[in-house]
């Protein structure tokens, strides 16, 4: 797309000092990025679990970004909170072995030492991963165990440590059932399909869609001046504007500061006729634009993760949208050399 001041964070750099960097994050920071980034959770669903609203559930998760992003500064590595909302769940995640749940969940059943010991021998041999990831399954482990210890702790003897860490998992547990079903129960009171779809052209303001992995294609004949009322339109708009060499346009897709900085790096001394023709050639063999994945990383900021036909098959770009004044226009804009 276009080159913007932002750089993107090398994965290569991140994950080395990544344990250390989520070390430093209070265990709420922690817990609230593992449910969205790791777990997928919308912000409801997060709120549900810390007994919270949506809205203050985005803005512990912006927090909590923020804070890793700062950890990751005293360690040389510069980036924005929302680069972070899309790698993280990009790199960071990885499936843990199908049988791994069920073999814990078979240790659980056995008394005293046996659990322990299966556990520890289980995750020893099989999981090999980041801090990020090893949260991931002690969350898995938690919720086997608070169930399995319940069943069976008037039969195990166990001590009364290991009596109250069941009772905490336990009451975690139910705690985060009750705030899905509650969720759910709303959402069929108000009528909710539950399933959300990527918003297209044309959609009105006000009705953009939530996080989304499934892409969405544009092609280039559907191409044209769609506005800035949600950010495909915002995004088809630039598109067009790009083939037909509007610079105008082009920029009014773009925030005030981003165009400014375009005009002083991309295309410094250059007239708006040149700039026209530098646009023109740029999509002249772009055959459509791909939307990977879209996060929304606030109430007013979502990020794309595109890939231009036409352009090598593995090179994408990460561009963060902000809402102003009920306009959608871009912020920043990332190349990336492969697709993770």
């Amino acid at each position: 797309m276009m080159p913007g001041d932002e750089v993107a964070p090398d994965w290569d750099r991140v994950r080395p000092v990544l344990d250390e960097a989520m070390a430093e994050l209070s265990e709420a920071d922690r817990d609230a990025l593992l449910m969205r980034f790791f777990k997928n959770h919308d912000f409801r669903t997060v709120g549900a679990g810390f007994g919270i609203s949506a809205n203050a559930a985005q803005q512990r998760v912006i927090r909590a970004l923020d804070r890793l992003r700062e950890s990751l500064a005293h360690r040389g590595i510069t980036t924005t909170g929302a680069a972070l909302s899309v790698i993280l769940p990009a790199h960071a995640v990885q499936t843990a072995p199908v049988g791994l749940a069920a073999t814990l969940s078979a240790a659980a059943l056995t008394a005293g030492s046996a659990v322990h010991t299966s556990i520890a021998v289980t995750a020893t041999k099989t999981i090999a991963m980041t801090t990020l990831q090893k949260s991931l399954v002690t969350f898995v482990v938690a919720a086997t165990l608070g169930t399995s210890l319940y069943a069976t702790r008037k039969a195990s003897n166990l001590g009364a440590e290991v009596q109250a860490n069941e009772a905490s998992l336990e009451l975690l547990r139910l705690r985060r059932e009750v705030g899905v079903l509650r969720q759910r129960t709303n959402e069929l009171a108000k009528g909710a399909s539950g399933a959300a779809s990527m918003a297209r052209p044309g959609q009105r303001a006000g009705d953009e869609s939530p996080d989304s992995s499934t892409p969405i294609n544009f092609s280039r004949d559907s191409w044209k001046p769609a506005g800035l009322a949600t950010p495909e339109n915002a995004l088809i708009s630039f598109m067009w504007a790009k083939s037909q060499g509007d610079v105008k346009t082009a920029f009014s897709t773009a925030t005030p500061e981003m165009a400014q900085s375009l005009r002083d790096s991309y295309f410094k001394d250059k007239s708006e006729e040149e700039i026209s023709a530098m646009l023109i050639e740029s999509a002249k063999n772009q055959t459509g634009i791909q939307v990977l994945k879209k996060l929304a990383a606030a109430e007013d900021q979502v990020v794309f993760q595109v890939h231009v036909e036409g352009t090598p098959e593995k090179a994408y770009s990460l561009l963060t949208l902000q809402r102003t004044g009920g306009e959608w226009m871009v912020s920043s804009a990332e190349e990336r050399a492969n697709q993770p």
